[in-house]
């Protein structure tokens, strides 16, 4: 299975605020073993992410440049990314893009 062999890796590139309803999501996943989430991770250690990574996964809705979809093409690390913003311009058919509210479709794509 999937989930066994690959532990999804979650973290935010900005700090957080308020409430962190999402949390209950992720504790089903935790303690089954297969969901690592990391909250905020500062700018100076995603590169370290990034290296350990087997695939990024980055559904941005709201992107300005898109440093972290150029910082993981520079790892070579296979990246899906959302075709929202400036996304698809930036990473053009290097990588896999899909429409971010389209769960069918990014999950054939991660797999």
């Amino acid at each position: 299975m999937l989930r066994q062999r690959y532990s999804l890796v979650l973290s935010v590139m900005q700090a957080e605020g308020g409430g962190n309803d999402k949390h209950q999501y992720f504790e089903h996943g935790r303690r089954q073993g297969w969901i690592k989430y990391l909250g905020y991770v500062t700018t100076m250690d995603l590169p370290l992410l990034f290296s350990a990574a087997h695939l990024f996964v980055f559904l941005s809705l709201y992107e300005g440049l898109g440093l972290p979809a150029l910082e993981v093409m520079e790892s070579g690390v296979p990246m899906v990314c959302s075709n929202a913003t400036s996304l698809p311009e930036l990473v053009d058919s290097a990588e896999l893009i899909y429409y971010p509210h389209d769960i069918d479709a990014l999950s054939v794509g991660i797999v």
